[in-house]
């Protein structure tokens, strides 16, 4: 199995979603996340290969936060920003359950000096 893995921002959690209030505000914040991946994705030289949308894969998101405070690690399982922007970008052909089973979300080290998302992507059933 081939993997796919590059960083980016930290994706906002489930209790940050509700606190941006308006669907025009959180409209405009979801695109302008998505065009971070889709930044960081073109300099990990993911997108533009032949083999993209993966139609099945796994995904394992590592968060590395910039302090070491408690977090409930359900506001952050969807990963429903990231997710759409892979999907829109065409790296995933769909973030449905059948294409990409359940990601799993793991809280990395701290850093406090680069806040990130490491993204791995495994291609399920051949080579890339």
């Amino acid at each position: 199995m081939d993997e796919l893995t590059f960083t980016c921002p930290l994706y906002p959690s489930k209790n940050q979603l509700v606190a941006y209030g308006y669907a025009r505000t959180r409209h405009f914040r979801k695109r302008a996340y998505e065009e971070k991946i889709k930044w960081a994705t073109l300099e990990a030289k993911i997108r533009g290969r032949h083999f993209l949308p993966l139609e099945r894969a796994h995904v394992l998101i590592v968060l590395h936060f910039t302090v070491n405070r408690r977090r409930d690690v359900q506001n952050y399982t969807s990963a429903e920003w990231l997710l759409d922007a892979l999907v829109r970008f065409g790296i995933l052909a769909d973030d449905s359950e059948k294409c990409i089973g359940t990601p799993v979300v793991e809280f990395g080290e701290v850093d406090a000096k680069r806040p990130r998302c490491e993204v791995t992507i495994t291609v399920e059933g051949g080579d890339i």
